[in-house]
């Protein structure tokens, strides 16, 4: 029987190596949270905002225009799957807010790549299913995310239009209700 990795401390042994020198070792450690996203045990760790600013961190960490390193990219990738995942967890959504994933959310849509869109959208579209999403819905018209999320048209990608006609649909509700 072996134990599981969130058990003796390996949520805690993972994340130390997720801030590595080596972008391999810290895209891998950062893989493996994506893997973990609703477990309870890790979902305690992205609670704490000071903790999840390392994802934020590591998505806005990768620009196309100034760097070509697949291995940024990669770890953007994951860190936002793990975002995407994770924010089914009210919490973790409040403290996003919180730590202003208003700044993360408008970088990967002025990046505009088509799978970081596609992550970034779930998490929008979960941050707006909980009992909070009103209080969310203003956070991200605040921050005039709203229009901008329509560089997800320049994508011949039905999913994407399919989510994104849900979150336009669930902001206007929640935006027009008193």
């Amino acid at each position: 029987h072996r134990p599981k990795p969130s058990s003796c401390r390996g949520i805690h042994a993972v994340h130390y190596l997720m801030f590595s020198s080596n972008l391999m070792v810290r895209r891998a450690a950062t893989e493996a949270f994506c893997n973990m996203s609703v477990n309870e045990d890790f979902l305690k760790l992205l609670r704490d905002g000071e903790k999840l600013r390392l994802w934020l961190a590591f998505v806005e960490d990768w620009d196309p225009s100034v760097d070509d390193n697949k291995e940024k990219f990669l770890t953007a990738r994951a860190s936002l799957g793990t975002l995407a995942g994770a924010s089914s967890d009210e919490d973790v959504v409040k403290a996003m807010v919180v730590e202003d994933c208003g700044r993360t959310i408008r970088h990967v849509l002025e990046v505009a790549n088509e799978e970081l869109l596609h992550r970034l959208l779930v998490v929008i579209s979960e941050m707006l299913s909980h009992e909070s999403a009103k209080d969310v819905a203003n956070y991200l018209a605040q921050q005039n995310l709203i229009p901008a999320l329509s560089v997800t048209t320049k994508f011949n990608n039905p999913a994407l239009h399919e989510i994104l006609v849900s979150i336009v649909e669930t902001m206007t509700s929640l935006l027009s209700s008193t």
